[in-house]
Protein backbone atom coordinates (compact mmCIF):
# COMPACT_ATOMS: atom_id res chain seq x y z
CA UNK A 1 0.00 0.00 0.00
CA UNK A 2 1.43 3.34 -1.15
CA UNK A 3 0.96 6.27 1.90
CA UNK A 4 -0.41 9.41 0.66
CA UNK A 5 1.97 12.21 1.08
CA UNK A 6 0.81 15.82 2.94
CA UNK A 7 0.36 18.25 0.32
CA UNK A 8 2.72 21.13 -0.20
CA UNK A 9 1.56 24.74 -1.02
CA UNK A 10 5.51 26.28 -1.44
CA UNK A 11 7.51 24.10 -3.75
CA UNK A 12 10.64 24.22 -5.67
CA UNK A 13 11.44 22.67 -9.06
CA UNK A 14 14.68 22.39 -10.89
CA UNK A 15 16.18 25.33 -8.64
CA UNK A 16 19.45 27.12 -9.78
CA UNK A 17 20.97 29.70 -8.03
CA UNK A 18 24.15 31.05 -7.74
CA UNK A 19 26.61 34.35 -6.63
CA UNK A 20 28.63 35.74 -10.30
CA UNK A 21 30.00 32.66 -11.57
CA UNK A 22 29.56 30.49 -8.21
CA UNK A 23 26.88 28.16 -8.61
CA UNK A 24 25.20 27.48 -4.76
CA UNK A 25 21.97 25.42 -5.39
CA UNK A 26 22.30 22.89 -8.56
CA UNK A 27 18.73 21.32 -9.80
CA UNK A 28 17.10 21.20 -6.80
CA UNK A 29 13.87 20.32 -6.29
CA UNK A 30 11.89 20.38 -2.52
CA UNK A 31 8.26 19.67 -1.45
CA UNK A 32 7.39 22.24 2.07
CA UNK A 33 5.53 19.50 3.72
CA UNK A 34 1.92 20.89 5.25
CA UNK A 35 1.72 20.49 8.92
CA UNK A 36 5.35 19.81 9.64
CA UNK A 37 8.33 21.41 11.14
CA UNK A 38 11.19 20.82 8.52
CA UNK A 39 14.70 21.74 9.34
CA UNK A 40 17.37 21.95 7.07
CA UNK A 41 20.96 21.06 7.83
CA UNK A 42 24.22 20.85 5.66
CA UNK A 43 27.88 22.31 6.29
CA UNK A 44 28.62 25.66 5.83
CA UNK A 45 28.25 27.43 1.95
CA UNK A 46 26.20 24.00 0.99
CA UNK A 47 22.80 26.36 -0.27
CA UNK A 48 20.95 26.28 3.38
CA UNK A 49 20.10 30.26 3.42
CA UNK A 50 20.25 30.60 -0.46
CA UNK A 51 17.43 27.42 -0.76
CA UNK A 52 15.60 29.98 2.08
CA UNK A 53 15.92 32.95 0.29
CA UNK A 54 14.37 31.38 -3.25
CA UNK A 55 12.13 30.02 -1.52
CA UNK A 56 10.45 33.26 -0.04
CA UNK A 57 11.10 35.60 -3.06
CA UNK A 58 14.50 37.18 -1.35
CA UNK A 59 16.50 35.79 -4.20
CA UNK A 60 14.80 35.35 -8.13
CA UNK A 61 16.12 32.07 -9.58
CA UNK A 62 18.55 31.70 -12.32
CA UNK A 63 17.13 28.61 -13.34
CA UNK A 64 14.12 26.57 -12.58
CA UNK A 65 10.97 27.83 -10.63
CA UNK A 66 9.21 28.21 -7.07
CA UNK A 67 5.58 27.63 -6.71
CA UNK A 68 3.06 29.00 -4.36
CA UNK A 69 -0.14 27.29 -4.52
CA UNK A 70 0.98 26.28 -7.72
CA UNK A 71 1.49 29.64 -8.93
CA UNK A 72 4.91 30.86 -10.08
CA UNK A 73 5.75 32.89 -7.28
CA UNK A 74 7.66 35.96 -9.55
CA UNK A 75 4.03 36.74 -10.58
CA UNK A 76 2.55 37.03 -7.33
CA UNK A 77 2.41 40.23 -5.77
CA UNK A 78 4.60 40.97 -2.34
CA UNK A 79 1.19 41.79 -0.19
CA UNK A 80 -0.27 38.91 -1.57
CA UNK A 81 2.79 36.24 -0.46
CA UNK A 82 3.37 38.00 3.10
CA UNK A 83 -0.62 36.94 4.11
CA UNK A 84 0.82 33.32 3.06
CA UNK A 85 4.57 33.09 3.94
CA UNK A 86 6.29 34.88 6.70
CA UNK A 87 10.01 34.59 6.01
CA UNK A 88 12.45 36.03 9.05
CA UNK A 89 16.42 36.77 7.91
CA UNK A 90 19.51 36.39 10.08
CA UNK A 91 19.84 39.54 10.60
CA UNK A 92 16.46 42.03 9.79
CA UNK A 93 16.98 45.41 9.59
CA UNK A 94 16.70 47.81 12.75
CA UNK A 95 14.62 50.76 11.79
CA UNK A 96 16.26 53.20 14.20
CA UNK A 97 14.41 54.42 17.35
CA UNK A 98 11.78 51.65 16.57
CA UNK A 99 10.48 49.75 19.66
CA UNK A 100 9.08 46.70 20.46
CA UNK A 101 5.53 47.88 19.89
CA UNK A 102 6.10 49.33 16.33
CA UNK A 103 7.73 46.23 15.51
CA UNK A 104 5.30 43.43 15.99
CA UNK A 105 3.26 45.53 14.63
CA UNK A 106 4.81 45.72 10.89
CA UNK A 107 3.34 41.65 11.39
CA UNK A 108 -0.15 43.55 10.35
CA UNK A 109 1.41 44.93 6.91
CA UNK A 110 -0.16 42.48 4.87
CA UNK A 111 -3.89 42.53 6.26
CA UNK A 112 -4.22 46.26 5.78
CA UNK A 113 -5.76 47.84 2.82
CA UNK A 114 -6.97 50.68 0.91
CA UNK A 115 -10.61 50.41 3.40
CA UNK A 116 -8.68 48.25 6.48
CA UNK A 117 -7.04 50.37 8.55
CA UNK A 118 -6.10 49.62 12.28
CA UNK A 119 -8.20 47.75 14.43
CA UNK A 120 -9.24 46.35 17.75
CA UNK A 121 -8.36 43.09 16.56
CA UNK A 122 -4.85 43.72 15.26
CA UNK A 123 -3.92 45.10 18.66
CA UNK A 124 -5.05 42.60 20.28
CA UNK A 125 -3.58 39.80 18.21
CA UNK A 126 -0.03 41.91 18.33
CA UNK A 127 -0.76 41.97 21.95
CA UNK A 128 -1.15 38.47 22.07
CA UNK A 129 2.15 37.68 20.12
CA UNK A 130 4.08 39.59 22.24
CA UNK A 131 2.67 37.75 24.50
CA UNK A 132 3.33 34.46 23.45
CA UNK A 133 7.20 35.03 22.80
CA UNK A 134 7.72 36.57 26.35
CA UNK A 135 8.14 40.04 25.66
CA UNK A 136 5.29 42.20 25.95
CA UNK A 137 6.49 43.90 29.24
CA UNK A 138 9.42 45.23 26.72
CA UNK A 139 6.63 46.50 24.44
CA UNK A 140 7.88 50.42 24.83
CA UNK A 141 11.47 49.55 24.68
CA UNK A 142 13.62 50.34 22.21
CA UNK A 143 14.47 47.23 20.15
CA UNK A 144 18.22 48.88 19.47
CA UNK A 145 18.44 48.55 23.56
CA UNK A 146 17.50 44.57 23.24
CA UNK A 147 20.13 42.11 24.05
CA UNK A 148 20.25 39.57 20.75
CA UNK A 149 17.89 36.77 22.87
CA UNK A 150 15.54 39.36 23.46
CA UNK A 151 15.70 40.73 19.69
CA UNK A 152 15.35 37.25 17.89
CA UNK A 153 11.99 36.85 20.53
CA UNK A 154 10.81 40.33 19.14
CA UNK A 155 10.98 39.00 15.68
CA UNK A 156 9.08 36.03 16.60
CA UNK A 157 6.57 37.80 17.71
CA UNK A 158 5.84 40.02 14.88
CA UNK A 159 5.86 36.81 12.66
CA UNK A 160 3.15 35.54 15.44
CA UNK A 161 1.59 38.40 14.69
CA UNK A 162 1.72 38.01 10.69
CA UNK A 163 -0.81 34.64 11.18
CA UNK A 164 0.51 33.13 7.96
CA UNK A 165 -0.14 29.54 7.44
CA UNK A 166 3.77 29.05 6.20
CA UNK A 167 7.03 30.89 8.43
CA UNK A 168 10.91 30.71 7.32
CA UNK A 169 13.41 31.51 9.66
CA UNK A 170 16.73 31.64 8.61
CA UNK A 171 19.31 30.46 11.43
CA UNK A 172 17.53 32.13 14.06
CA UNK A 173 19.81 30.41 16.95
CA UNK A 174 22.90 32.40 15.50
CA UNK A 175 25.11 34.49 18.09
CA UNK A 176 22.87 32.99 20.84
CA UNK A 177 23.75 31.18 24.12
CA UNK A 178 22.36 27.69 24.43
CA UNK A 179 19.82 28.92 27.28
CA UNK A 180 18.09 31.28 24.31
CA UNK A 181 18.70 28.98 21.68
CA UNK A 182 16.21 26.44 23.37
CA UNK A 183 13.65 29.41 24.18
CA UNK A 184 13.70 30.68 20.51
CA UNK A 185 13.52 26.94 19.28
CA UNK A 186 10.45 26.24 21.64
CA UNK A 187 8.95 29.40 20.24
CA UNK A 188 9.58 28.06 16.53
CA UNK A 189 7.70 24.54 18.00
CA UNK A 190 5.22 26.71 19.26
CA UNK A 191 4.43 28.23 15.71
CA UNK A 192 4.14 24.30 14.79
CA UNK A 193 1.69 23.35 17.22
CA UNK A 194 -0.23 26.34 16.42
CA UNK A 195 -0.85 24.84 12.85
CA UNK A 196 1.60 26.79 10.99
CA UNK A 197 4.31 24.90 8.54
CA UNK A 198 7.54 25.83 9.57
CA UNK A 199 11.16 25.80 7.79
CA UNK A 200 13.95 26.19 9.68
CA UNK A 201 17.82 26.53 8.91
CA UNK A 202 19.91 25.36 11.68
CA UNK A 203 23.62 24.09 12.44
CA UNK A 204 23.09 22.20 15.23
CA UNK A 205 22.43 18.73 14.76
CA UNK A 206 21.40 17.42 17.90
CA UNK A 207 18.88 20.70 18.27
CA UNK A 208 17.80 20.10 15.08
CA UNK A 209 16.85 16.41 15.11
CA UNK A 210 14.98 17.22 18.33
CA UNK A 211 12.93 19.71 17.09
CA UNK A 212 12.44 18.74 13.44
CA UNK A 213 9.36 16.39 12.40
CA UNK A 214 11.61 16.52 9.11
CA UNK A 215 14.66 17.39 8.14
CA UNK A 216 16.28 18.60 4.59
CA UNK A 217 20.15 17.06 4.53
CA UNK A 218 22.21 19.61 1.76
CA UNK A 219 25.68 19.59 0.93
CA UNK A 220 27.25 21.26 -2.30
CA UNK A 221 24.09 22.75 -3.21
CA UNK A 222 22.25 19.76 -3.45
CA UNK A 223 19.74 17.84 -1.41
CA UNK A 224 21.29 14.48 -0.54
CA UNK A 225 18.47 13.13 2.34
CA UNK A 226 15.40 14.13 3.91
CA UNK A 227 12.63 12.52 5.91
CA UNK A 228 12.17 11.65 9.48
CA UNK A 229 15.55 12.08 11.34
CA UNK A 230 14.35 9.06 13.50
CA UNK A 231 14.40 6.92 10.48
CA UNK A 232 16.83 8.23 8.25
CA UNK A 233 20.18 9.54 10.57
CA UNK A 234 22.79 7.40 9.84
CA UNK A 235 26.04 7.43 10.56
CA UNK A 236 26.91 6.68 6.89
CA UNK A 237 24.65 9.53 6.05
CA UNK A 238 26.24 11.78 8.35
CA UNK A 239 29.73 10.83 6.88
CA UNK A 240 28.67 11.83 3.56
CA UNK A 241 27.15 15.08 4.63
CA UNK A 242 29.53 16.43 6.88
CA UNK A 243 32.23 14.23 5.94
CA UNK A 244 32.67 13.48 9.76
CA UNK A 245 33.15 10.36 11.79
CA UNK A 246 30.97 9.69 14.88
CA UNK A 247 28.35 7.12 16.89
CA UNK A 248 24.81 7.78 16.24
CA UNK A 249 22.40 6.81 19.52
CA UNK A 250 19.29 7.53 20.59
CA UNK A 251 19.16 10.98 23.13
CA UNK A 252 18.12 9.60 26.49
CA UNK A 253 15.70 12.41 27.00
CA UNK A 254 14.00 12.65 23.44
CA UNK A 255 14.39 9.62 21.42
CA UNK A 256 15.98 11.46 18.73
CA UNK A 257 19.39 10.84 17.18
CA UNK A 258 22.06 12.26 19.19
CA UNK A 259 25.70 12.57 16.63
CA UNK A 260 28.60 12.09 18.64
CA UNK A 261 31.56 13.15 16.90
CA UNK A 262 34.43 10.26 17.05
CA UNK A 263 38.42 11.09 17.00
CA UNK A 264 41.14 9.00 16.90
CA UNK A 265 43.54 8.32 20.18
CA UNK A 266 46.03 10.48 17.98
CA UNK A 267 43.65 13.57 17.17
Amino acid sequence: MVLAQPESRLQARDLCLGYGAQAVLEGVDLDVLEGELTVILGPNACGKSTLLKALSRVLIPQGGRVLLDQELMQSLKSKDIARVLAMLPQTPDIPAGATVADIVARGRYPHQGFLKTWSAQDQEICTQAMASAQVLDLAERSIEELSGGQRQRVWIAMTLAQQTPLVLLDEPTTYLDITHQIEVLNLTRELYRQGSTVVVVLHDLNLAFRYATHVVLMRSGKILAQGDPRQIVTESLIKEVYGLDSLVIEDPCSGTPLVIPTFSQGA
